[in-house]
């Protein structure tokens, strides 16, 4: 395995190296983009380690692995992810709603499966026009 592809592997929060690299490079200068984003984890704390000691490596993988349109790609992919959760839970507290309302399950039965508190699910069901 080369240096770059272990630093890769050993870079728990590379994640979170490039998103503020993303963040960075509204001005379409990679290199200054790729500067600014490892100095603001190593002030924040992230990744203090590895970038102080192995900046120069970090800065010539990101240098070579980053690819913009890629990574728009892959943020797109994590948010219609994120919104089908959130659709899928909604969807499932609904169908509770609309159960504990016609008595086919009780308040707690719903509770339980949804995670929900008692206020937070009366909640719900009023936004949906089924309470009492």
């Amino acid at each position: 395995m080369s240096k770059h592809e272990e630093l890769a592997v050993n870079v728990k929060y590379k994640d979170t190296l490039f998103k503020k690299l993303f963040g960075q490079n509204k001005e379409n200068d990679l290199k200054k983009a790729i500067s600014k984003a490892v100095d603001e984890c190593i002030r924040e704390g992230i990744l203090q380690e590895i970038l102080e000691t192995q900046k120069e490596e970090v800065y010539q993988m990101m240098l070579t692995e980053f690819d913009e349109e890629k990574y728009e790609a892959i943020i797109r992919a994590e948010g219609r992810e994120e919104g089908l959760k959130e659709g899928l839970k909604e969807g499932l507290i609904k169908t509770l709603c609309v159960l504990v309302s016609k008595k086919t399950i009780t308040m707690e039965q719903a509770l339980e499966e949804c995670g929900l508190t008692e206020e937070e699910f009366l909640k719900k069901m009023k936004e949906y026009g089924l309470d009492k």
